[in-house]
């Protein structure tokens, strides 16, 4: 998929040291699409829909 090692996903709850990263476990595929979704829309989001105009000189 061209995203290992990416990221790190981790359980908190059951792993509050983060020493599993969960990120290449398969059980968590849906969970790694919709942050990096997310992650893509917010950059989206967070760029200029239009170039800068500048003046000619």
């Amino acid at each position: 998929e061209g995203l290992d090692n990416f990221g790190d996903i981790y359980d908190r709850k059951n792993d509050p040291h983060e020493l599993n990263n969960l990120w290449d476990n398969k059980d968590f595929r849906d969970k790694r699409f919709k942050l990096v979704n997310k992650l893509l829309q917010e950059n989206l989001k967070a760029q200029s829909k239009f170039p800068k105009r500048v003046a000619a000189t």
